[in-house]
């Protein structure tokens, strides 16, 4: 099974079950219960229909997300911790509640720092020569290779265009609005060999 990509999509089917009108969702079961044996299957197809009546299966794509390679169990559970306290904050509005959620959240801030500092420094200094710490910079930075050919066609593009637009501002500098040649004077020494 391949592991999705950072910005790979997956379906997802889910149901609205707080839109359900409870009242009508149990008449309709015991409904369907009087009517029918009571077998297994039976049961089952009659609660998914009535399920599907009153709240239809939705599928739709999400993006799927990989965690980061540094993402650890203790960044994990730092995570844990600080939304347990946000939640608790939220739920009663207690000072004492925020102050224990701006905690959890300097205490996440910090190992999340320090995870990411150490992947990093066991990633940089596992390099052993100059090329090697090159591609793992490139690596870490999501820069991707391109092929040689095409920087080299794209720079010397560049420096052609570059040139031959100097060297036509030059030439429409030294031809006179009549199309003669202006030939700069020169009030030096000269010089004879």
């Amino acid at each position: 099974m391949k592991k999705p990509g950072r910005n790979s999509k997956r379906e997802i089917a889910s149901r609205n079950l707080k839109a359900i009108n409870r009242e009508e969702f149990k008449s309709d079961i015991t409904r369907a219960l009087q009517t029918s044996d009571m077998q297994a299957d039976t049961l089952n197809a009659i609660l998914r229909e009535t399920l599907d009546n009153h709240a239809p299966l939705v599928t739709r794509a999400v993006k799927s997300f990989r965690n980061a390679p540094w993402f650890k169990t203790q960044v994990k559970e730092a995570k844990r911790e600080r939304r347990a306290a946000e939640r608790k904050w939220n739920k009663t509005g207690l000072h004492v509640h925020r102050e224990m959620f701006i905690s959890a959240r300097n205490r996440f801030n910090s190992v999340v720092c320090s995870v990411k500092r150490q992947h990093y420094l066991s990633k940089l200094s596992s390099a052993g020569s100059c090329k090697e710490l090159f591609r793992v910079t490139d690596e870490l930075l999501g820069k991707t290779s391109g092929s040689p050919s095409t920087t080299q066609d794209q720079g010397t593009s560049s420096f052609l265009n570059f040139f031959t637009s100097k060297v036509c501002k030059i030439r429409e500098n030294l031809i006179g609005s009549n199309g003669d040649v202006q030939h700069p004077s020169f009030a030096g020494i000269s010089v004879e060999l």
